[in-house]
């Protein structure tokens, strides 16, 4: 006679899922392509949105970086041979950021002014993805618990898979430069934003 299958509790299953995806973003974050700097706390890193945060303890919007002199020339030939930087806009002698200032201001500044060092962009876009995914998780519980009260452990795995993987963030996590910080810094933010929009329609 075949033994009585005992159902999983869906709690647990969920919180086994959540342990597991956070385990496995934290495992890909050191896959990172400049694993041997990307966690130091205390060294100066000179990546834009850093170099941006310098221009804010500054006073300023532009980013505290040197503009070769070449491209302050009104000649358009020396401009052309001359180094500037990437996806950055020069604005009367001064490099601005284009992709936004959020990041710098929600991770970078604070983690500045806190401890007086500067915040490693890996470290940023790790934060920013595990602030979404928790969002996300958030959501979904509080849409579980209305709608979905009577869901086995099977689906909220799914579920979780889904949220965790299907986003695209552990690609950014693997290689976490410029580009990928608005990214999830930007992912983070419409989470907040869809949790408040949710909250909003349902209290």
């Amino acid at each position: 006679m075949a033994k009585p299958v005992i159902p999983i509790d869906p709690i647990i299953t969920r919180r086994l899922s959540i342990a597991g995806i956070v385990a496995l973003l934290f495992f890909l974050s050191w896959q990172t392509d400049s694993l041997r700097q990307a966690y130091r706390f205390s060294e100066t890193k000179t990546d834009y949105y850093n170099l941006l945060t310098e221009g804010f303890i500054r006073g300023s919007t532009a980013m505290h970086v040197a503009v070769d002199p070449g491209m302050l020339s009104p000649d358009p030939e020396v401009r052309r041979v001359s180094p500037s930087l990437l996806d950055a806009n020069l604005y009367q002698g001064k490099y601005y950021l284009y992709y936004g200032v959020v990041p710098a201001l929600s991770f970078f500044t604070p983690y500045r002014l806190l401890t007086g060092h500067n915040l490693a962009p890996e470290l940023a876009v790790l934060i920013a993805v595990l602030m979404g995914y928790f969002i996300a998780n958030r959501i979904w519980q509080s849409v579980r618990t209305r709608y979905f009260p009577n869901l086995g452990s099977s689906c909220e795995f799914a579920v979780q898979l889904l949220l965790g993987l299907s986003t695209a963030t552990p690609f950014l996590i693997t290689r976490s430069s410029f580009y990928e910080v608005p990214i999830a810094a930007g992912y983070a933010c419409i989470m907040w934003s869809c949790l408040a929009c949710y909250q909003a329609l349902h209290y």
